[in-house]
């Protein structure tokens, strides 16, 4: 028993592994001095170009016909054997192994034969798939340099473009070498970083007058199901801070055109003059998914704590015979203050922009002192006031802008908010919106 199962092993593995290669001079046409016994339903080789794969499926087949010829002979030997052992029990014991052994080889050859045809023919094509060269990719996001990549003969417009190429992989792989050498690394006197989250510009403060920076975007790549095609998506933006507080001045890159903010940073601003020195950087991203139209966006108000007030204490109530608490009604919203709810992008759009002009309207303008934003992670609001001298951005729900730098233009004290001098009026402090953009996104 054992010594047929390794006969038909080793006829297998002969027949299936160890093709007869013929080495011949001559054109590659030229016939085989074999001929090949012919298999219905596959080609037979016939010249000395014939490749290896073909070689290959032709002796799997071949193997599979002899192998089961070879099964049945054993299991028709086996059965003349089983017929002509009656009263001899140890010729019987024999037949019925051989007739097991055929059995199960039958059954494993037709299950070998039945996953390679039958449920994956592919498997049976062994012609190897073209490989194309490796898609040349950088890590999305916005990207800082320390120079002018123009003025050392970086084209960084058209390296961009070329990057984008979508049908010709040899270009783009070109365009990604340029960029990463471009790039540079840490510790080059030229180089540029990934601005993957807001913080600190350490060691790189950019001089607000001068063009000898770049910054530019990567895309990411994206795949249209529905159309089966690759394409580009921008989805990260940056806000440049005067101070390494997030404060003072602020500039918004790519700049606002229209609803349309996701996108390249224009060429006139790859080497931009800020007009002020950047110590701090703000990085968002578009959101994953497009935020619930349940939701207001942002909200602004005139008083703070979005409107609510508390009445004043009224009555007390007795706790003890010795003691006294005050009673308090609950918060309340003065409809007497004004406010603006639901400043958000339309659908399918980036960014709102709500105008001074807009604010004043709603009795707004230099007269917010309290912002909601809804929901978190949804939409990021930057606020200029003060002749654009002052710039912030908010994220999160704010009761009192009235505690941060939007909230307090003119002659203000923290020490005289709200004290005897700012009740005679001989302190202007007042809050400075004058404008703001709302943005879909979040930030890093």
């Amino acid at each position: 028993m054992k010594n047929r199962a390794i006969f038909i092993f080793f006829l297998f593995v002969s027949f299936f592994l160890v093709p007869q290669v013929i080495f011949a001079d001559g054109s590659a046409t030229r016939t085989l001095e074999i001929v090949y016994p012919q298999i219905p339903g596959v080609s037979t080789p016939e010249y000395v170009s014939t490749g290896l794969p073909e070689y290959i499926n032709y002796l799997f087949r071949f193997a599979v016909i002899v192998i089961g010829i070879l099964i049945f002979g054993v299991l028709v030997y086996s059965g003349i054997n089983y017929l002509l052992s009656f009263g001899n029990p140890a010729k019987l014991s024999d037949a019925r192994q051989g007739i097991t052994a055929a059995g199960l080889g039958g059954l494993i050859l037709l299950g070998a034969y039945l996953i390679f045809n039958t449920i994956n023919p592919q498997l049976l094509i062994l012609t190897p798939p073209e490989i194309g060269a490796l898609k040349a990719v950088i890590t999305p996001g916005v990207y800082i340099c320390n120079y002018n990549l123009d003025e050392k003969g970086y084209d960084i417009g058209n390296i961009l473009i070329n990057y984008m190429q979508v049908s010709d992989l040899n270009l783009r792989t070109e365009a990604a070498e340029k960029l990463k050498t471009a790039m540079g690394k840490a510790g080059d006197n030229n180089n540029c970083f990934l601005a993957s989250y807001s913080g600190i510009l350490t060691n790189f403060v950019i001089d607000g007058d001068s063009s000898q920076w770049t910054i530019f975007i990567v895309p990411s790549e994206k795949y249209n199901s529905g159309e089966g095609t690759y394409g580009w998506t921008f989805s990260h933006g940056v806000v440049f801070h005067e101070n390494d507080k997030f404060g003072g001045k602020c500039k918004v890159l790519p700049s606002a055109s229209g609803t349309t903010l996701y996108r390249q940073i224009d060429a006139s601003d790859f080497h931009a003059q800020l007009g002020f020195d950047a110590k701090s950087v703000t990085v968002f991203q578009k959101p994953t998914f497009e935020p619930d139209p349940q939701y207001k966006g942002v909200s602004l108000y005139e008083g703070p704590a979005f409107n609510e007030i508390g009445k004043a204490t009224t009555t007390t109530q007795r706790d003890s015979l010795f003691s006294f608490s005050p009673f308090f009604a609950l918060a309340e919203v003065d409809e007497s203050l004004k406010k603006w709810e639901s400043i958000k992008p339309a659908a399918g759009t980036d960014i709102k922009e709500a105008s001074g002009v807009e604010l004043d309207n709603f009795g707004l303008k230099q007269n917010t002192r309290s912002i909601k934003i809804e929901p978190k992670d949804g939409y990021i609001a930057v606020l200029f006031g003060n002749g654009g001298q002052k710039c912030e951005v908010r994220r999160t729900d704010d009761a009192n802008l009235m505690d941060d730098p939007i909230g307090r233009c003119g002659s203000c004290n923290l020490f005289l908010i709200g004290g005897v001098l700012d009740w005679f009026k001989l302190v202007d402090c007042k809050p400075c919106l004058e404008s703001l953009y709302v943005i879909k996104g979040q930030t890093l």
